[in-house]
């Protein structure tokens, strides 16, 4: 009769032991399955702030180019983007609030070779996140476009 009792205890704790084996093993996974989950939609959400940074400046007003009133899209003109650019530098506690950490930058790829930095206000302990726009840069003087992208470097704030 003891034997049967031993034998039934110690088939109750192997099941016992299996029943916490899995417990722990279904736990980790799903943590796991969380944290991953986690991090995949922190980095959606550092994109879309990244390319609301890049809509916000293909709408200011400083930059863009216009004919009668008439503003063309995603077109910037080149003699308003030095200003510009001082401008913006120089008031970035105002520019803070929209483009918040991060460094906007126009390059004039073709026929030129010029460069504008409009703001450079970046992290060191961050990765950035980047998003490029195809633009036209338009020169009044000459009436001529050229191609440019316009390049946003956003780095994420783990604040």
């Amino acid at each position: 009769m003891e034997r049967k009792a031993q034998i039934r205890m110690g088939e109750t704790i192997a099941v016992l032991i299996i029943f916490f084996f899995l417990l722990i093993f279904g736990v980790i996974f799903y943590t796991n399955v969380k944290i991953s989950k986690q991090y995949s939609t922190n980095e959606e959400y550092f994109q879309q702030q990244s390319i609301k940074i890049s809509q916000m400046v293909s709408f200011l007003p400083e930059l863009q180019c216009s004919s009668e009133n008439i503003i063309d899209d995603n077109c910037y003109d080149k003699y308003k983007l030095g200003p510009a650019s001082t401008h913006i530098i120089d008031n970035a506690n105002f520019y803070f609030p929209f483009f918040s950490y991060s460094e906007i930058v126009i390059d004039e790829i073709y026929p030129g070779t010029d460069s504008w930095v409009l703001y450079n206000h970046t992290l060191n302990r961050s990765y950035p996140m980047f998003t490029y726009v195809p633009i036209s840069l338009y020169e009044p003087t000459t009436k001529e476009y050229s191609f440019g992208v316009l390049s946003i470097s956003y780095y994420p704030y783990y604040g």
